[in-house]
């Protein structure tokens, strides 16, 4: 009697194992994000010091290792602007002296859009002054395609008018002389001319004429315009999602 009462007793403790052991793994895997992880990947190469994520899942995913190359090609893009040949995600040892260091931030990363902002510090001796300059890349998931400021917001007069009242962020990291120069250049900017620009931003290379790349928070929608380098050569503005509602694209998903 005593030897069923210790069999029954394991027996109820190997059930409890096996089912907390099911309701972890439905924990993991039922989350959007909880199966995966981003990895810093770091490239160092002669002149170069620089890094990127990728997205790591706990399972094998094709959807996965496309968002993957959409970010790794994004990141070439930004190698070839400043003539660096693109690479196989193959970090190569030993440094030079760095001309390019490129970082980057996630800006936003949900189980739709992955967003990520990369800052490229450039100080070639052949150049005529170091540059500090924003790309982004804003990734669509599901769809793993790009995403642009057009397909994002609705590009029209009315909301290059609404841009140029956006808020400068970080501002108090300018000195106020700065601040004011950065304000006098975009409302002395013709709206027709930043109206174009929008239209080709996101765009990694040259026909982005610019500068402007946009980039998604949580709350938030924000562009990097180009600047000349006596201001510092780009600025970040942000508007919350509730104020652009009449501009949003009826397609777009707000974070």
């Amino acid at each position: 009697m005593r030897l069923a009462g210790i069999c029954l007793i394991v027996t109820f403790f190997i059930i409890c194992i096996v089912l907390a052991t099911d309701f972890a793994g439905y924990i993991q895997t039922g989350s959007n994000n909880g199966a995966e992880r981003i990895e810093r990947v770091e490239y160092v190469n002669e002149g170069i010091t620089a890094s990127y994520p990728k997205i790591i899942a706990a399972d094998e995913s094709v959807s996965i290792d496309r968002l993957n190359e959409l970010i790794l090609e994004d990141f070439n893009r930004i190698l070839q602007i400043y003539s660096f040949t693109p690479f196989e995600p193959v970090p190569t040892p030993g440094q030079a002296s760095v001309i390019l260091d490129i970082s980057y931030q996630i800006k936003l990363n949900n189980p739709g859009i992955i967003s990520i902002l990369y800052l490229a510090a450039f100080n070639s001796p052949y150049a005529a002054y170091p540059t500090r300059l924003v790309y982004t890349s804003n990734i669509d998931r599901k769809n793993s395609k790009r995403l642009t400021l057009g397909d994002i917001v609705r590009l029209d007069t009315d909301f290059a008018v609404d841009f140029k009242g956006w808020r400068l962020v970080n501002e108090k990291k300018y000195p106020e002389y700065i601040k004011q120069g950065i304000k006098d250049f975009i409302s002395g900017m013709e709206t027709e001319t930043l109206l174009s620009g929008m239209k080709s931003a996101d765009i990694i290379g040259s026909e982005n004429r610019l500068g402007i790349f946009s980039y998604l928070t949580e709350d938030r929608l924000g562009i990097s315009l180009g600047l000349p380098n006596f201001l510092g050569d780009h600025a970040e503005f942000e508007m919350d999602y509730k104020s652009l509602t009449p501009y949003l694209q009826p397609g777009f998903i707000v974070p």
